[in-house]
């Protein structure tokens, strides 16, 4: 399929991009020089064709991290072309949570890892989180390992959340960037367990939550 793609200035996304850029590169720890491409797109069938799917109405934007991508629904038909309603703030959130993937899959050089933690760093950081409502026990993070359904939304940043506060920034970094080549939650499990010192589960998760 062919795709004409043409540049254009938006200030207001520029200005978005850049702030949410700037605090990831803090958050991540990251110093070189980045650039992001934000490429909107004027409707759910080009979204839809670049995905190679039909994609539900929920899903709104993505990331291409090998080539510095962003690609979001335009803001001038979100409404129409989603289940969800325009807002600037909104769509800024969106803009910054796919950036957020970005810089973790440059931060951890692979681009297989689970979805609850991919997710779950990029809610963390979104600032979404203050949004959305707090679990009071972890019941089903840990099942979204492959997934990416809407499912995985509701606990994972939450489960970042506690991990950072607990632990700092420190161990978050050095899971993303040892998990390049591991393959399989048996693997993943393994080094969780050797960077933090327990098993990753709900049981000690929800005692985490707790304290």
């Amino acid at each position: 399929m062919i795709f004409d793609l043409k540049p254009k200035k938006d200030k207001e996304i520029q200005r978005v991009s850049n702030k949410a850029l700037r605090e990831l590169k803090e958050f991540y720890g990251i110093k070189n020089k980045i650039e992001i491409n934000i490429i909107m797109l004027k409707d759910r069938k080009t979204f839809n064709a670049l995905r190679n799917r039909k994609t539900p109405g929920w899903n709104t934007a993505f990331a291409r991290p090998p080539i510095f991508s962003v690609f979001i629904l335009d803001k001038k038909n979100f409404g129409k072309e989603s289940s969800s309603d325009y807002s600037k703030e909104y769509y800024a959130q969106l803009i910054k949570h796919e950036i957020s993937h970005v810089l973790f899959y440059q931060m951890m050089g692979d681009l297989r890892c689970p979805a609850w933690f991919a997710e779950g760093v990029a809610l963390y950081t979104d600032g979404s989180l203050k949004r959305r409502k707090r679990p009071g026990k972890f019941e089903d993070f840990l099942e979204f390992y492959q997934s990416g359904k809407s499912g995985v939304y509701r606990e994972s940043g939450f489960a970042v959340e506690v991990l950072v506060k607990k632990f700092g920034k420190g161990k978050l970094h050095e899971l993303i960037k040892r998990n390049n080549g591991i393959r399989g939650r048996k693997q993943f499990d393994k080094l969780f367990r050797k960077i933090y010192g327990f098993n990753i589960n709900y049981r000690n998760m929800n005692k985490l939550l707790q304290e």
